[in-house]
């Protein structure tokens, strides 16, 4: 049963990736958007028929999907931030179980905390590939056996994987203040900062309630300096170098 329960959220997951991927285009196209970036043009309007229609299926699947967490899972009613302490302390101890790391938990997590950190630092549109953080999870899971916490070295493997998968497809231009982020992937800014988060709950940090904006601007100035050397360490598949600097955004706190 729980491999058909798999199996069914990996099709859901890629069949909304495929929705994704044509709103993504339809927009880019279009500049449906109207970063400050984007260059002036004269979409037809079949094309802006494209990307308003590409929008309301996205959008309905994306609040279909919160309705169904409301529904099925009362503790997501509130349908909290993913940088929440609450949600990065069950996801940190989830990590150290097996079953639970099989859980939707996992990808809900990385998922909605790299659209929210692209809102924060790039322009619109943005892609960000579900399915690529689910085949993480299954990928992980058997390895969450081997750690008795999440540990630095735990989410150095973690951030290894991420950013071998790739989940984030393309993105618009960096807004303006973080021209620092050009020498760097943004999947590995993203999802360092996502597993840096969960070492911080683990800690109980930060023990007072901030907003997202904030959360990340901590997180940024924590690590925003590393990245350059945390790239290489990637690039290197150098986990225990990884983990150290994970432990020394911590100290640094």
């Amino acid at each position: 049963m729980s491999q058909i329960a798999t199996h069914a959220a990996c099709m859901a997951a890629g069949l909304r990736d495929g929705l994704r991927t044509a709103q993504f285009y339809a927009r880019d196209m279009t500049r449906a958007d109207g970063g400050e970036t984007a260059p002036d043009s004269s979409p037809t309007a079949l094309s802006r028929a494209v990307a308003a229609m590409a929008r309301t299926v996205d959008g309905g699947m994306s609040r279909a999907a919160d309705l169904s967490l409301q529904a099925f899972s009362p503790r997501w009613r509130s349908l909290p931030s993913p940088f929440d302490l609450a949600m990065r302390e069950r996801l940190a101890g989830a990590l150290t179980n097996t079953h639970a790391t099989l859980s939707s938990e996992f990808t809900l997590y990385f998922f909605r905390a790299a659209r929210l950190a692209l809102e924060q630092w790039v322009e619109r549109p943005h892609l960000v590939l579900e399915h690529r953080i689910e085949a993480v999870r299954r990928n992980f899971a058997p390895k969450a056996q081997d750690f008795k916490e999440p540990i630095p070295e735990m989410l150095a493997q973690l951030l290894l994987a991420l950013a071998a998968a790739r989940p984030i497809a393309r993105c618009g231009a960096l807004k303006p203040g973080l021209e620092f982020l050009k020498s760097v992937d943004l999947n590995i800014a993203v999802f360092s900062s996502a597993c840096l988060a969960l070492l911080l709950a683990q800690a109980g940090k930060p023990n007072t309630e901030i907003t997202d904006s904030e959360f990340l601007a901590i997180v940024g100035q924590l690590i925003h300096n590393r990245l350059p050397s945390l790239a290489h360490m990637v690039k290197e598949k150098d986990a225990a170098a990884i983990a150290q600097l994970f432990a020394e955004c911590l100290a640094d706190y």
